[in-house]
């Protein structure tokens, strides 16, 4: 009787487990959504009817595949190729519309008022939380939300402030047979366009200070002033990589026996150069080691790709499957590597060798954190692995789609051209004592193209935030449960901001500057964000501005260029960036 008592007690417990298990899953599943559903129409929200259990993802699927299979022009939209579903919800339901993402409801916001307000309010509107096998590949400042966020922001801060800056960073020299790394990533042809999360996680907010003029006159921005420390310490790495790439391109020219042209996918060229760049600044003296711990980060990239299709299931990082394996392998041996130059700075700054600490990235936020923070040195690991994923990231999506576009409008190009023979010079070669941010500042035409690139191609379509508890914005309340959508890609081409040629590459808009590119030159609010925007703004957006100049400066100095008939136009953003999926095949024409 007592045996059968036991029993009747086990299965009693077993049973309301289950029982409690189903109902909380039926609550997640099913209750909350429609719950959050009514609460949102009840607003003026609109959107397609909830379906359990996947919401709005495999209609998403489909018609990214189908948008996949069209055969598209450089003219035309990248957002119908990039976020097909989002681009016709908005077209079907309005600018107050909402999409599923599964069973968690993304409310688009489009009033650049709103999105000001969701950027100036990092607490109220935090970044959603990295699946564990995320953080595992990159974590640091981008990962965080909250107190911690603010304290790792707190210590970078001094890093990039310009007292901590007056030495001179040490560059390996340039070497023809440089490490080169393969930044191929190939994604699996169907995934869901529910993407954003990881990249704005990663570049939209970086790293971030607390001054906008402090940064600004850090970095150096092109407004007149003579351009920060961190650009002037900037430009020997950025010139002596651009340069390495375009004697590359010369070399080509001359081995396939053309006696000017040649036919090349100027893509894999550009992620090498920027790559090149972000191991020279941000290890220095220990260059080869930087290049070794980028080619494995460049593998890493690869998983970010797979992991940011996929569904978080708890514990999933404990099997061993072989993805999960490799992983952890490289994750351990980016460790090590790291480790491995930390302590040697470590010890370097402790023999009193105090030029150490100005020498590269590295050297000044350790110098930081020794002074102002209490990072341990896996911390310190993880903010490096972020500048060098998001920086390189960045600055080749920019590169290349200007290119692109260049090659599709060569009055563009030949005005770009004709500004910079006219800053530099036409009878002596661009080098690292003409090259310097005071003379990139004077290349407006250059930055209204940029500006007009980052508006049709931002490096990063959307931004996502979470709703934790009700909150206010604007005149509706926005639900805890909810998230919200900040599609750049879509904002950027809206014509009630931008006019009736917002589609159109027109980089005349930005003649007046950012302020005044909109249709109406007085628009309030943020609609214009391709760095993200508020307390965290990516730091690094004129670190990429700058590179770029330079690069194309070098570029249109010793080559012209067109788009070959080979050249597939597919732009995607089934990686960390926007970026060109088959590459970006251009005949080059040696001047």
């Amino acid at each position: 009787m007592e045996t059968f008592s036991k029993s009747s007690a086990v299965v009693a417990a077993v049973v309301v487990a289950a029982t409690a298990w189903l109902w909380r899953m039926m609550n997640w599943l099913w209750f909350k959504p429609k719950q959050l559903e009514n609460r949102l129409r009840n607003q003026g929200f609109d959107g397609r009817p909830y379906r359990f259990p996947n919401g709005d993802l495999k209609e998403a699927v489909e018609m990214l595949k189908e948008a996949k299979s069209r055969q598209l022009d450089v003219s035309d939209d990248a957002a119908l190729c990039v976020l097909p579903f989002h681009y016709h919800t908005v077209e079907k339901y309005g600018k107050k519309s909402f999409t599923w993402f599964g069973p968690v409801p993304r409310v688009h916001i489009m009033n650049p008022e709103h999105i000001k307000e969701v950027f100036a309010k990092v607490y109220e509107y935090p970044k959603m939380r990295s699946n564990p096998l995320r953080r595992l590949l990159v974590g640091g400042v981008a990962s965080y939300n909250g107190e911690k966020w603010t304290h790792h922001r707190r210590i970078l801060n001094p890093a990039f402030h310009q007292e901590k800056l007056k030495g001179s960073y040490i560059f390996a020299p340039a070497k023809h047979n440089q490490i080169r790394c393969s930044r191929r990533v190939s994604a699996p042809s169907s995934v869901i366009d529910f993407r954003g999360d990881f990249s704005s996680a990663l570049l939209g907010s970086s790293y971030s200070g607390s001054s906008v003029v402090q940064r600004r006159r850090f970095l150096g921005c092109g407004d007149g002033e003579e351009g920060g420390v961190l650009s002037k310490l900037m430009v020997p790495a950025f010139y002596r990589s651009c340069k390495d790439i375009v004697d590359e391109w010369e070399k080509v020219v001359k081995s396939e026996g053309m006696i000017s042209s040649c036919e090349l996918d100027v893509w894999p060229y550009l992620q090498d150069m920027t790559c090149d760049v972000i191991s020279r600044t941000a290890f220095g003296s220990s260059y080869k080691e930087g290049a070794r711990i980028f080619e494995l980060i460049t593998e890493m990239g690869t998983f970010i790709v797979q992991i940011a299709q996929q569904i978080y299931i708890p514990g999933w990082r404990f099997v061993p499957t072989k993805a999960n394996t490799r992983m952890k392998q490289v994750h351990k041996e980016i460790q090590e590597l790291m480790e491995g130059i930390i302590n040697k700075r470590e010890k370097a700054m402790r023999m009193g060798m105090d030029d150490v600490a100005n020498n590269d990235l590295l050297g000044v936020l350790m110098e930081s954190n020794n002074k102002d923070g209490n990072m341990t040195v896996e911390e310190v690991i993880e903010e490096c692995k972020l500048f060098y994923l998001a920086g390189q990231e960045t600055t080749s999506s920019l590169l290349v789609w200007t290119m692109i576009l260049l090659s599709k409008y060569p009055a563009w190009q030949e005005r770009a051209r004709q500004e910079v023979l006219h800053v530099f010079g036409t009878k002596h070669g661009i080098d690292s004592t003409t090259l310097d941010s005071g003379s990139l500042s004077q290349l407006k035409t250059m930055t209204m193209i940029l500006n007009e690139v980052l508006r049709l191609y931002p490096p990063v379509t959307q931004l996502i935030r979470i709703i934790e508890r009700d909150t206010e914005l604007g005149d509706f309340i926005l639900p805890a449960g909810t998230q919200v959508a900040l599609p750049a890609i879509l904002i950027h081409k809206d014509p009630e901001i931008w006019g009736k040629d917002a589609g159109e590459f027109n980089p005349e808009r930005f003649s007046d500057g950012v302020s005044k590119a909109t249709k109406n030159h007085n628009q309030q609010g943020a609609y214009f964000f391709p760095f993200s925007g508020g307390p965290r703004i990516c730091i690094g957006q004129s670190f990429a501005l700058m590179e770029a100049k330079m690069a194309l400066a070098i570029i249109l100095k010793r080559f012209s260029f067109e788009l070959s008939p080979s050249y597939v136009h597919a732009p995607s953003a089934e990686a960390v960036t926007l970026r060109p999926q088959f590459g970006a095949r251009l005949i080059l024409h040696k001047l």
